[in-house]
């Protein structure tokens, strides 16, 4: 596994800024002091190129956002106040997505920490599915022995010794 991460991703944001903004040095301190991640397996990326940008904005919002001249409108949709800090952090942000989806394609496992607490709660969410499945099996186990008595030609399925499996066509 390989994992993104560069110190552009924390900027200096106002005291009363709601975003935690350390959280992206602090998931990968813990990464690391867990040894859920080898310092070998830590990539910082480049800045992305700002032609890969214009790939999904237009030259002119690009232009705009470089040269800190958006509307104000248009930064307090961004969520966080122009900085040129700001903008390294956003191509750092880029690049180290585009990075991490190569690493995956060629290694499998390829993330960029500026994304990762999403990772995390997807990984919660599927646990708590495995969790309502694994109780629906038994639901469903229980159901089955109890009808039991049902002729096998009417049964969905057939039990032996406490499985469940297809029942074979006849």
């Amino acid at each position: 596994m390989y994992a993104l991460y560069s110190d552009h991703y924390v900027i200096d944001l106002p005291t009363n800024h709601g975003f935690p903004i350390e959280k992206y040095r602090l998931i990968r301190e813990r990464l690391l002091a867990e040894g859920a991640l080898r310092p070998e397996e830590l990539i910082e990326p480049t800045l992305a190129d700002p032609r890969d940008i214009c790939l999904v904005h237009t030259g002119e919002y690009w232009a705009s956002l470089s040269a800190g001249t958006l509307p104000a409108d248009a930064i307090r949709r961004l969520g966080f106040p122009w900085s040129e800090s700001l903008v390294r952090r956003s191509r750092a942000s880029v690049q180290g997505t585009l990075t991490a989806a190569r690493i995956a394609i060629r290694e499998a496992v390829g993330v960029n920490l500026a994304g990762v607490e999403i990772i995390l709660n997807l990984k919660q969410q599927l646990a708590k599915l495995q969790a309502e499945n694994e109780l629906l099996t038994k639901m469903l186990r229980k159901s089955v022995q109890q009808k039991s008595e049902v002729p096998r030609y009417h049964a969905i399925v057939r039990v032996e010794s406490s499985s469940i499996r297809a029942v074979d066509e006849e």
